[in-house]
């Protein structure tokens, strides 16, 4: 794993096999670890299993980019990163 510090002082950890992106976010669907989603212009990777957990339960995710209000970002999900 490799681990890359945010401006914010975050430590990310970064999986040697890479994010696997499942696009937006959806409480109804199943994710595993390193699943990333994007949500509210924001972009989030699950910590481990989760289904029915929003992305704000940070027990189950982790903020990766924060697109913030009015910023007009989309996290990774929108440029295919």
């Amino acid at each position: 794993m490799r681990r890359i510090k945010l401006k914010s002082s975050t430590i990310v950890v970064i999986p040697e096999s890479g994010f696997n992106f499942r696009g937006v976010f959806s409480l109804v669907a199943s994710y595993s670890a390193d699943d990333l989603v994007t949500d509210g212009g924001s972009s989030f990777v699950a910590t481990g299993d989760t289904t029915g957990h929003p992305t704000s339960d940070t027990a189950h995710w982790q903020l990766i980019a924060n697109g913030g209000s009015g910023s007009g970002g989309h996290g990774f999900g929108s440029h295919g990163c």
